[in-house]
């Protein structure tokens, strides 16, 4: 961000911590463009219903890394076997309408 005399960047608390500095410090940073593979490790039960359908199984690959960690992040994450079987619906519902996750 633009803050007129330099730019500021938010750095969550972990990067703080491991930058030794505190909110408000003025630091210098080198930035270096992340070009490595990313992938998601989706379960085997996941998968297989991903790939069963295949307007599913062909938009799952066009998601983002981002989105497809958060899908798999919110089904693995449910406590009860009923909300990731919701969580599941939805998914496979939103992957058959070309639509990603909000």
């Amino acid at each position: 961000m633009n803050m007129g005399e330099g730019h500021m960047m938010v750095v969550n608390a972990q990067l703080r911590v491991g930058a030794r500095c505190k909110a408000g410090d003025t630091v210098s940073v080198l930035m270096e463009l992340d070009e490595d593979d990313r992938t998601v490790e989706v379960p085997g039960y996941l998968r297989k219903i991903i790939e069963s359908d295949p307007r599913a199984r062909e938009f799952w690959p066009k998601l983002s890394f981002t989105h497809q960690k958060e899908y798999v992040r919110e089904i693995e994450a449910a406590k009860k076997a009923d909300t990731q079987q919701k969580r599941i619906a939805a998914m496979m519902d939103a992957l058959r309408k070309n639509r990603r996750k909000k």
